[in-house]
């Protein structure tokens, strides 16, 4: 394989990374942020309506509800801001290699020496993965904020359904 045929590949590659990446972050993300969102606002505006309240018990539920969901929003921007360091540094990363493609030289190496030796020694891996694995993360802490924020939602209304049912409104 040539170095055009090469970089073509690559520049395909980053085309394609990029936009599978922003897609699906950018599904999930806003799933999370607006079921996240309109789950605390409608929490915050109508639950008063559900339970009273001064009368309610195990109000901790509630407010931990709540802070799960901020805590969903919080790591779902977090998450956003990640994923585009990623995506930067991936693609820092293409073009570097497109780059390092048209100075390249042949060299030659001593007899016994592998190729691969050379060749890992520039790779940063790791660190271009990071911000990926972060968001990541991120994301399923998000998720697992939303779930739980609904569950504490659910067990509050259910310990204080005998408030609701002698609540003449």
């Amino acid at each position: 394989m040539d170095n055009n045929e090469r970089r073509e590949i690559l520049k395909q590659a980053l085309v394609e990374i990029n936009a599978s990446l922003l897609s699906n972050s950018q599904m999930l993300d806003k799933a999370i942020l607006s079921l996240s969102s309109a789950g605390l606002g409608i929490s915050l505006a109508f639950i008063k309506n559900v339970v009273p309240l001064d009368k309610a018990t195990s109000l901790y539920l509630l407010y931990l509800s709540w802070g799960m969901l901020v805590g969903a929003i919080a790591g779902t921007l977090v998450s956003f801001l990640a994923s585009q360091c990623g995506l930067e540094k991936q693609a820092n990363q293409v073009n570097d290699e497109l780059e390092d493609m048209d100075d390249e030289q042949i060299i030659i190496l001593p007899e016994g020496v592998d190729d691969n030796e050379y060749e890992d020694e520039d790779e940063e891996t790791d660190a271009s993965d990071r911000p990926f694995q972060v968001s990541k993360w991120l994301t399923r802490f998000s998720l697992g904020c939303y779930i739980a924020a609904i569950i504490l939602t659910i067990l509050f209304v259910a310990f204080n359904r005998d408030v609701t049912s002698t609540n003449p409104n």
